[in-house]
């Protein structure tokens, strides 16, 4: 696997770590203890709110036969190949 291929593949846990990593920095100059840990927290409820919210569906087919169906009816078909992990 190329390096390309590996941070296009691990671009999201690349992006949490930029962003936690932020968010520590940013914690770690407040000098108040809640404050650091509500930074850290925002960030964490931030994250997982972004991925919740940008997953995808479930799908409008749920076999191969529906598949083929829908390619060979005549009207335009998406086809999107998408994993959450």
């Amino acid at each position: 696997m190329s390096l390309q291929e590996s941070l296009n593949q691990h671009s999201y846990f690349l992006a949490v770590a930029v962003v936690l990593l932020v968010a520590a920095f940013i914690a770690w100059r407040v000098p108040v203890m809640a404050v650091r840990i509500g930074v850290v927290a925002l960030a964490i409820v931030g994250l997982v709110a972004w991925q919740a919210a940008m997953r995808s569906g479930p799908s409008t087919v749920a076999t191969p036969q529906q598949v083929e169906a829908a390619l060979h009816s005549g009207s335009p078909v998406l086809v999107e190949v998408y994993s959450d992990l």
